[in-house]
């Protein structure tokens, strides 16, 4: 459910289509979507080690420290996968932009509704409670 969220956000399908051409070449969206399943797969494992590593965080286990090896090794094969696109540099980079990118705007997302939830903010952007 929230990888179908950081997917399908219109911000990382446009951003994709946007950006793309930075990198050195102009996707469609038929390559757009083939990119986007390859990101839905990396997202799948990088989701199953984050709550690999909350539950070993809640039973009081100390959890690796930071480390995160399905992580950098997802992010490493996307990388490869996009190189053949962009170049080995161009495609490590726009994966690494790419899942920067679904995280800011999850972040930001989930930033507006916590504060219609709480009341924090109002019609004008104003916040006359403070």
């Amino acid at each position: 459910m929230i990888i179908r969220w950081f997917i399908h956000a219109d911000g990382l399908m446009k951003w994709m289509l946007v950006n793309s051409p930075f990198y050195g070449v102009v996707i469609d969206v038929f390559m757009r979507d083939h990119m986007l399943l390859l990101f839905r797969v990396c997202l799948r494992a990088i989701a199953r080690e984050a709550v690999g590593y909350m539950v070993s965080f809640s039973k009081g286990e100390r959890a690796g420290g930071g480390d995160c090896p399905v992580l950098y090794r997802v992010l490493m094969w996307l990388g490869l996968q996009f190189g053949i696109l962009y170049g080995e540099m161009n495609g490590k980079l726009f994966a690494i932009n790419m899942l920067k990118q679904a995280l800011l705007n999850v972040s930001s997302k989930s930033l507006i509704s916590f504060d219609e939830l709480s009341g924090l903010s109002d019609k004008d952007g104003v916040n006359r409670n403070l």
